[in-house]
């Protein structure tokens, strides 16, 4: 019989519970036990050495975590460098699944970096979803050779922003 809850909230009595959805006996791919919703600090680093020094008042990135489903959305503001060195990288608030035969990595266009001059002309920008890290690191797709090649810190500016909207399996 269904269960109908007519005030207030359900409570687990004790930590590690959650719900099975879609199925009549335990299965431990439909338990849903986790969901985390919040703001982190992002840190924007470069790959060799250094990295940005962020707004203060534009730092923050929400997140959603639904199950290992994890929604990052935001905006960025990098103020001035601190000797960056090397490809850009984006923390994150958890670390990416390390999935069989690589089918949690991938490169998104669901980050860019605005108001910047440095980059090259016409190519895109991608940000990569590296297994077993807890970051995006970036890189350009090159329309005219078709090659992808990372996206460094003499590719921006001193200041500019990175807008966030990205989708990713958590560990």
């Amino acid at each position: 019989s269904d269960i109908e809850v007519t005030g207030g909230n359900i409570v687990f009595g004790t930590a590690g519970k959650g719900v099975y959805l879609g199925v009549t006996s335990a299965t431990a791919a439909n338990l849903l036990d986790d969901y985390e919703e919040g703001t982190y600090t992002a840190t924007l680093v470069t790959q060799t050495s250094g990295g940005y020094n962020l707004d203060s008042a534009a730092d923050l990135l929400s997140y959603t975590k639904i199950g290992r489903l994890v929604y990052v959305h935001g905006n960025i503001l990098a103020t001035s460098d601190n000797s960056p060195n090397g490809q850009l990288r984006l923390s994150l608030p958890f670390t990416i699944l390390a999935g069989a035969e690589n089918s949690d990595r991938a490169y998104t266009r669901d980050a860019v970096a605005v108001n910047h001059a440095d980059g090259p002309t016409m190519d895109d920008q991608l940000w990569y979803l590296e297994d077993g890290a807890a970051l995006l690191a970036g890189y350009w797709f090159i329309h005219a050779t078709g090659q992808v090649d990372g996206f460094n810190h003499d590719d921006v500016d001193t200041v500019f922003q990175l807008h966030v909207n990205i989708v990713f399996h958590a560990a």
